[in-house]
C-alpha cells in the first residue's frame, strides 16, 4: 500500500491485489457493522457505538450529553456505512493495481474507518479486557486472527499518516 500526496487537498492510495481483497473484505464488515441496530449487539459493542471507547471508565457527563453523543454516533455510523459503501462499489470498477483517489476529508474518515474495525475486533475478541476469559481452541485462533487484522489495519493507518509525520 502507498499513500501519496495529489496536491494539498487529495490524496491517491495504491492497494496491491491482496491488499486490496483484505481491505474489501474489511469494508464489507465495516458496512454490516454501521448497519447493525445498536439494539440488537452485545453489550460491549453497544457501548462502544453509543459512547465510544471509554465506555468503561465512569461516566460523571449529564444523560443529555450521552444522548446527544449517542445521536451524533448514529449519524457518522450512517456516513461511514455509505462511504463503506461506494468504495465497495469503486472496487467492483477497478482494475489491478486498486487506486483510490480522495480528499484529506475523505482520507482521514477512511482512517477513522479502519480504526472503527480495529476497536470493533478489540471488543468482540476481548483484547481490551485486562484479564482474558478462558478461550477454547478455535476461539484462540479467532482471537490471533483478530490481533493479526488489528495490526495489519494499524500499519494501513500509519502508511496513510506517514506523509504528515515529521521524521528528522
Amino acid at each position: 500500500m502507498t499513500c501519496e500526496p495529489i496536491d494539498e487537498s487529495r490524496w491517491r492510495l495504491t492497494f496491491a491485489e491482496a491488499e486490496a481483497t483484505f481491505l474489501i473484505n474489511v469494508l464489507a464488515r465495516l458496512a454490516k457493522h454501521y448497519r447493525e441496530d445498536v439494539n440488537e449487539v452485545s453489550p460491549g459493542l453497544r457501548a462502544f457505538w453509543q459512547n465510544g471507547i471509554s465506555a468503561n471508565i465512569e461516566d460523571k457527563s449529564s444523560g443529555e450529553s450521552r444522548e446527544v453523543l449517542a445521536d451524533s454516533r448514529a449519524e457518522l455510523r450512517s456516513e461511514r456505512r455509505a462511504l463503506a459503501e461506494s468504495w465497495l462499489r469503486d472496487f467492483e470498477l477497478a482494475e489491478e493495481p486498486w487506486v483510490m483517489e480522495m480528499t484529506t476529508a475523505e482520507r482521514d474518515e477512511f482512517i477513522a474507518m479502519l480504526n472503527d474495525r480495529r476497536l470493533v475486533l478489540a471488543v468482540e475478541s476481548g483484547v481490551m479486557r485486562e484479564e482474558a476469559p478462558p478461550f477454547g481452541k478455535m476461539a484462540v485462533e479467532d482471537r490471533r486472527a483478530a490481533i493479526l487484522e488489528i495490526d495489519v489495519l494499524g500499519h494501513f493507518i500509519m502508511v496513510m499518516l506517514g506523509p504528515q509525520i515529521f521524521r528528522p
